[in-house]
């Protein structure tokens, strides 16, 4: 059979706002600055993501990447680690987790990746370059297959990286959640540790959701220090982010997330790549910006975008067997540090209900499990975790991923008091102020229409622990 390539130009650096794929320079093109150090003009804003036609189109019409070498993508390389940063992986509107994925890393020089079916590889991706923050789109992968990958700058390549595309037919799966790992940069920090044993003990999940607080603070160090720390998870699984209030220029509330759509490349569709959805097989992923509280409410840009996607899943669109949905601020929320925030989020929970199965949020550095709710804290009558009638959401807060754990609940006779009877987990009896709060992170099991999520904890800073299960729930929901 004959194999007709599809070479792809290789001219000059692009950006994200340009439709061709051309090959990369790795230039600043301003000052050359290295991005991963301390900069003045280190924020760009991102606007549409381009299109990479890599794949390779055989005589019966078919797609995909293949394992017959090409002079700059063979088997032979001088393996290396040329690269400042990464590499990460996430999805956009061109590479979906059916078909493809989008490798992200940082590099001075000629950049560009190759891939394939097998470590042969064979195919080559350019993508676009902002100074040294390069983002690659693999497109028109198979599904449910593994496809391998190297990162080469001025011919130097590095170690073989692989990922698995969502499956085409419905199959078990697992993913992570963890929030708040805010690396300072220190050995004693836990990001790295938790990394560590999220990859180690749950390496086969499919991808991170990861509802804020990402960074420390919003500059080069803090970022650089999120995603070395962070390489033994991203190098293998993508990641689903939020912005949080860590990942804008002020700790309090912002609308500039420029900084994090720098290094990450999202979906398009609602206009704003903090605003997006994810199909990851028949599972649907809502994740919003909750830093910009105000455009939570009815007649908002947010609210109205997540009312509409909920519409469209229910209403003759794709057909899902769970929705998910994510952002930094709690909706509900009885630790005594951030507790105040949840009613500047809350409103557009009146939109889950018997509609959504989950929501995951971070912020307040303390795990907390909630009874099935329905909007504004009425606990479901059924007492059971569902889509129906008589059934209730689930929400979840993160335990911190490295950031500091914080301990102290809200008093009983304050108006966020009165949601400390609906917390499932942790046990909290009356009259305390105080619980547990350690490190950790989520694992969510999906095998057909059974769930099973279970809490991790490692301990905290004073007091660190091997990994155990803190807290799991599992249920099997019925066909509605």
């Amino acid at each position: 059979m004959t194999l007709l390539l599809l070479l792809l130009a290789c001219d000059g650096s692009t950006t994200k706002d340009s439709d061709a794929v051309t090959e990369e320079t790795g230039t600043d093109s301003t000052d050359g600055t290295d991005d991963t150090q301390p900069s003045d003009d280190t924020q760009s804003p991102d606007d549409t993501a381009p299109t990479d036609d890599t794949s390779v189109t055989t005589e019966t019409g078919e797609t995909g990447p293949v394992d017959t070498a090409i002079p700059e993508c063979g088997p032979e390389f001088t393996e290396g680690e040329p690269l400042l940063l990464g590499p990460w992986m996430t999805w956009n509107d061109v590479a979906t987790p059916a078909d493809g994925v989008v490798v992200s890393f940082q590099a001075k020089g000629d950049a560009y990746v190759c891939y394939g079916a097998t470590e042969a590889l064979g195919l080559r991706a350019e993508g676009y370059v902002d100074k040294t923050q390069h983002h690659v789109s693999l497109t028109d992968l198979p599904a449910g297959a593994t496809t391998w990958y190297r990162v080469v700058i001025d011919g130097v390549a590095t170690r073989p990286y692989s990922i698995t595309t969502a499956p085409a037919e419905p199959a078990p799966y697992k993913f992570l959640v963890a929030a708040d790992m805010q690396d300072l940069g220190n050995p004693e920090h836990r990001w790295n540790e938790i990394a560590t044993t999220m990859v180690e003990q749950h390496g086969d999940a499919a991808f991170l959701l990861a509802p804020g607080d990402l960074v420390c603070d919003d500059n080069p160090e803090c970022w650089h220090d999120f995603f070395a720390s962070g390489d033994p998870l991203f190098s293998a699984i993508p990641i689903i982010p939020a912005v949080g209030n860590h990942e804008t220029p002020t700790l309090a509330s912002s609308p500039d997330h420029s900084t994090f759509l720098h290094y990450f490349d999202l979906p398009d569709a609602s206009g704003d790549e903090a605003l997006y959805s994810i199909r990851w097989g028949n599972t649907l992923l809502l994740t919003a910006d909750s830093d910009v509280r105000t455009d939570m409410m009815p007649g908002t840009r947010q609210y109205d975008w997540i009312a509409g996607a909920l519409d469209e899943a229910w209403n003759g669109g794709p057909s899902y067997d769970w929705i998910f949905a994510s952002w930094h601020f709690p909706p509900y929320n009885v630790g005594v540090r951030q507790a105040h925030h949840q009613w500047e989020v809350r409103t557009m929970t009146e939109l889950f209900d018997n509609r959504l199965d989950w929501h995951f949020s971070g912020h307040e550095h303390l795990y907390q499990r909630y009874v099935p709710m329905l909007h504004s804290g009425l606990a479901a009558s059924s007492g059971e975790y569902g889509l129906s009638k008589d059934q209730g959401v689930g929400y979840m807060v993160m335990p911190a991923a490295g950031g500091t754990t914080q301990p102290n609940l809200v008093d009983a006779d304050t108006r966020e008091g009165d949601m400390l009877p609906l917390v499932a987990y942790p046990p909290i009896e009356e009259g305390q102020t105080v619980t547990p709060s350690e490190h950790g992170f989520v694992v969510v099991e999906i095998d057909g229409r059974t769930i099973t999520i279970t809490s991790w904890a490692l301990g905290n800073d004073n007091l660190p622990r091997e990994p155990y299960i803190l807290d799991q729930i599992s249920y099997t929901k019925p066909t509605l």
